[in-house]
C-alpha cells in the first residue's frame, strides 16, 4: 500500500485553494473528487495546523500506511497537529478505506492555514501537484464524485417481531445516501418508529442487518451499543434536563466525552448560534417555548458532530405556526451539519417539505421509496396514493395496456363508460381538475372556503367523488363542466 505525504502550506506545492480535494488513482488514471462541502464542513477549523504549519513532530506520519493512518492521527496531541479536524480527517479516510480506494492512492495531500481557512485541493499525479487552474481540464471535470456513495446507511431485510403475531417491521430494505434526509412516513402502528429505534440501537433486529459504511451496527446475533454509533436522536418530548441551563443541556454530550474548558464553551456557543438561541444560554427549559425547547434538542445534536441524526416526530407537540418555523430550522441544520438524517413522521406535508427521499411504510412493510416529487406524482399503489397529498382515487374502466400517465381524452371516455368489466384505480390530484368548457358536467356536492381557494367535491355520473380546487365559489347542487388535465394509474 502506498504511503502518505503530509505537506504544510509552506511546502513547495504552495497553498491550494480549489473547490475540493482530488486524489488520483494511479492504477486507473482516474481522479476522485471530494467536494469541499464534504471535506470542509466547518471551514475555520478543518485541517487546521497550529500556526498555519505542521510542526516537525508530525513527520512520523509520512510514509505511514493509509490503513493505520487513523490510529496514528488520533495519537497526535491536539496542540501538535490537529485542533478540531481529527474527526473530519478520520471520516474522510474511513470513506476512502470503505471503498478500497486506499489501495490505489499514491499520496494524500493535507494543506491547512487557520488564518485564511485554505481548503485542501489539487490533483495528485505521482509526486507532482498539478496547479488548481487545471481543475477545468476535461479529465478532471469528469472525475467521479463518489462521496454520495460512501458511508451509506443500509437496512438489509430488516425485521422486528415482538411476538404478538404480525411483525412490527417486516423485511425492510433501503439505503440512505450519505448526507441525505430520509423521511419515514406512515400512519400510526406502521413500524416507522421501530425502524428508527433499531437504527439508534435501542432495539435489536429479529432478522436482517443494519450497516453504516463497512461497519455492521446490528443484526439478529449482535448489536453495537447506541453510544458507539456516533448518532444523535431528537425525541418528540425534547428530553431536556429541567435542572440544567440551555447551555448545560446542549453541552452535556461533550461533558460525557470529557470535553471541557474553552473547547466546550466554543462548541456550545456555535451550536446555540446555529439555532438562534445564544441569548437563551443561561435560561432553564421551563422558561422556553415548545419551539425553543426543540431547538435546544437540535443544538445538543450538533455539538457531537454525529454521522446520523435521528428525529422521532419532533414537531408533533408544536402548533401549525411553530411547525413551519421549525421546518426551516431543520433545513438549515441539515445543510450546515452535513449529517445523514432520518426523520419519522405521520405528517406527509412535513415529509414532502424536508426530505430528499421519502419511505412510505404500511403494516410494517416498506411500500415505496422515492424523492418527494416522484412519490407525489407517481405513487405506487392506493396506500401511497391515498397517504401522500390530497387526491381522489377513482375506479375507472381502462383498456388493457393503458399507460400509467393518463390524459383527458382517455379519461373522458372512461368516466362516461358504462362498461362493467375490469376497473383500475386512478389517482386524480385536485389541482389537475380544471373548470373549462371542454369538459363534462359534474354536480357540486360541497364547496369549502380555505382562504386562498375553494375546495370542491364533485360527483361523477356514477356517483364517485372527485376533489377539485376553484378560484370562486360554486353553489352546492349546481352543475359545471370540468376536465382532468392529467392523472396517474395506480
Amino acid at each position: 500500500m502506498a504511503g502518505l505525504a503530509i505537506l504544510s502550506p509552506q511546502s513547495a506545492y504552495g497553498q491550494l485553494t480549489a473547490a475540493g480535494l482530488l486524489v488520483e488513482l494511479p492504477s486507473t488514471g482516474a481522479a476522485v473528487r471530494i467536494p469541499s462541502a464534504k471535506v470542509d464542513a466547518d471551514p475555520p477549523d478543518v485541517f487546521v495546523a497550529e500556526g498555519g504549519a505542521i510542526p516537525a513532530r508530525s513527520r512520523f506520519l509520512e510514509n505511514h500506511p493509509l490503513a493505520a493512518f487513523k490510529a496514528a492521527l488520533l495519537s497526535v496531541t491536539t496542540g501538535d497537529l490537529i485542533k478540531k479536524s481529527a474527526a473530519t480527517i478520520e471520516t474522510i479516510l474511513t470513506r476512502l478505506l470503505a471503498q478500497d480506494i486506499a489501495r490505489a492512492v499514491d499520496k494524500v495531500l493535507v494543506s491547512a492555514n487557520a488564518a485564511t481557512s485554505v481548503r485542501p485541493a489539487g490533483v495528485l499525479n505521482g509526486a507532482t501537484v498539478v496547479p488548481p487552474s487545471t481543475a477545468t481540464d476535461p479529465a478532471v471535470a469528469a472525475a467521479a464524485d463518489i462521496t454520495a456513495l460512501i458511508t451509506q446507511l443500509i437496512l438489509n431485510h430488516l425485521t422486528k417481531d415482538f411476538g404478538g403475531g404480525r411483525p412490527a417491521v417486516s423485511d425492510v430494505s433501503l439505503t440512505v445516501r450519505e448526507g441525505g434526509f430520509l423521511a419515514l412516513l406512515g400512519p400510526s402502528g406502521c413500524g416507522k418508529t421501530t425502524v428508527l429505534r433499531m437504527i439508534a440501537g435501542f432495539e435489536q433486529p429479529t432478522d436482517g442487518s443494519i450497516d453504516y459504511g463497512e461497519r455492521r451496527l446490528s443484526d439478529a446475533s449482535r448489536a453495537l451499543p447506541p453510544e458507539k454509533r456516533n448518532m444523535a436522536m431528537v425525541f418528540q418530548s425534547y428530553a431536556l434536563w429541567p435542572h440544567m441551563t440551555v447551555a448545560e443541556n446542549v453541552g452535556y454530550p461533550l461533558k460525557v466525552r470529557g470535553i471541557s474548558g474553552e473547547t466546550w464553551r466554543s462548541r456550545v456557543g456555535e451550536a446555540l448560534a446555529l439555532v438562534k438561541l445564544t441569548d437563551y444560554a443561561e435560561r432553564r427549559p421551563a422558561a422556553l417555548s415548545g419551539g425553543q425547547r426543540q431547538r435546544v434538542a437540535l443544538a445538543r445534536c450538533l455539538v457531537t458532530s454525529p454521522d446520523v441524526v435521528l428525529l422521532d416526530e419532533p414537531l408533533a407537540n408544536l402548533d401549525q405556526h411553530l411547525r413551519k418555523s421549525m421546518e426551516e430550522t431543520f433545513r438549515i441544520f441539515h445543510e450546515r451539519s452535513g449529517a445523514t438524517m432520518v426523520y419519522v413522521t405521520h405528517d406527509q406535508s412535513e415529509a414532502m417539505a424536508l426530505a430528499t427521499d421519502v419511505a412510505v411504510m404500511s403494516e410494517g412493510r416498506l411500500v415505496q421509496l422515492a424523492p418527494p416529487a416522484e412519490i407525489y406524482t407517481r405513487p405506487e399503489g392506493s396506500v401511497v396514493g391515498g397517504l401522500i397529498g390530497r387526491g381522489s382515487i377513482l375506479r375507472l374502466p381502462l383498456p388493457e395496456g393503458a399507460p400509467r400517465a393518463l390524459e383527458w381524452p382517455m379519461l373522458r371516455q372512461a368516466i362516461g363508460s358504462t362498461d362493467s368489466g375490469l376497473r383500475r384505480d386512478v389517482l386524480v390530484r385536485p389541482e389537475h381538475v380544471r373548470l373549462t368548457a371542454d369538459g363534462i358536467a359534474l354536480e357540486v356536492k360541497a364547496c369549502v372556503y380555505e382562504g386562498e381557494r375553494f375546495a370542491l367535491t364533485l360527483a361523477l355520473p356514477d356517483g364517485q367523488a372527485l376533489k377539485a380546487y376553484g378560484g370562486t365559489a360554486i353553489p352546492v347542487g349546481q352543475k359545471a363542466t370540468f376536465a382532468i388535465a392529467s392523472s396517474w394509474r395506480l
